[in-house]
């Protein structure tokens, strides 16, 4: 387990970019998502769009600190019923393909998005209006040599494994790819009781696709569920890595939803037992 290296998002080790870089050298840190937007909290990205002076000196400082980023992250809604709100969105995540250029990020990260409703949100007509807004989003990418990483998410437009696979063979380009957070797709105890063939089959199915997992556990009480620092519930991590060590390319692993405090015992936890 010591060829793996672990990070973490930015916006959980501080909430301003300047500390954000101390206190990840500080706590041994190098690998990050790094979401623009929640860490750099002085610029208004949707004013600025893509800044190239600005991109040079984040870059820099990024440097400075031996910090590389794994996914640079542009969490928007591209199905969003607001279509002003939804235009905002998807420049901004245009504008950030080019954020995501400079800083060698291993992909630019979004999930699916939502409606109103569960059952508008996952039917035919809305995956149709995912692809339409995505689809020039990827020609960017394509031309900026850069990964879009699509991570699946139980309550969005793509929700399973196969709603995953369905969209990479419908859009067949080099440069979609996946972010994997199995806690994201098991929302009840019924579908953990399927935990492991779900694992399996994302693997079997998405393999090399998979550049990033988000790592995170998750407990049930009651039939609520509940997340966890990983390790400490009911998600077979075992497995996970079992199935990441088959692959030919490994892909980055991101601690999710974890607090700084809580970062290196984390870690230790997952070598020490995986």
């Amino acid at each position: 387990m010591n060829n793996y290296d672990f990070g973490l998002r930015g916006h959980d080790i501080a909430n301003n970019f300047s500390d954000m870089c101390i206190q990840a050298h500080e706590h041994g840190i190098k690998l990050l998502q790094f979401a623009l937007a929640k860490t750099v909290t002085d610029v208004n990205f949707d004013a600025v769009g893509y800044d190239k002076e600005l991109s040079a000196k984040i870059k820099k400082q990024l440097d400075e600190f031996k910090l590389s980023t794994a996914v640079l992250g542009c969490y928007i809604n591209p199905v969003d019923s607001d279509p002003v709100s939804r235009k905002t969105q998807t420049e901004r995540f245009r504008n950030f393909i080019k954020y995501a250029k400079d800083f060698n990020a291993d992909v630019i990260g979004t999930e699916t998005g939502w409606k109103s409703s569960f059952e508008e949100t996952q039917s035919d007509a809305n995956y149709k209006d995912f692809l339409n807004t995505m689809l020039p989003a990827v020609d960017d990418s394509e031309s900026e040599g850069v990964n879009i990483g699509i991570e699946p998410v139980g309550i969005n437009t793509i929700y399973s494994v196969g709603m995953m696979k369905k969209m990479l063979d419908d859009v067949k380009s080099e440069r979609l790819s996946v972010i994997m957070d199995f806690s994201n797709i098991i929302l009840t105890p019924e579908i953990h009781d399927k935990q492991n063939d779900i694992i399996k089959s994302a693997f079997d199915t998405l393999d090399s696709k998979i550049k990033v997992i988000h790592l995170k556990d998750y407990t049930f009480a009651d039939g609520k569920k509940a997340f966890a620092p990983a390790g400490t519930g009911l998600l077979n991590i075992g497995l996970i890595f079992e199935c990441i060590e088959k692959m030919s390319s490994k892909p980055k692993i991101i601690l999710d939803e974890l607090p700084l405090r809580l970062y290196k015992e984390t870690v230790d936890r997952i070598r020490n037992n995986y």
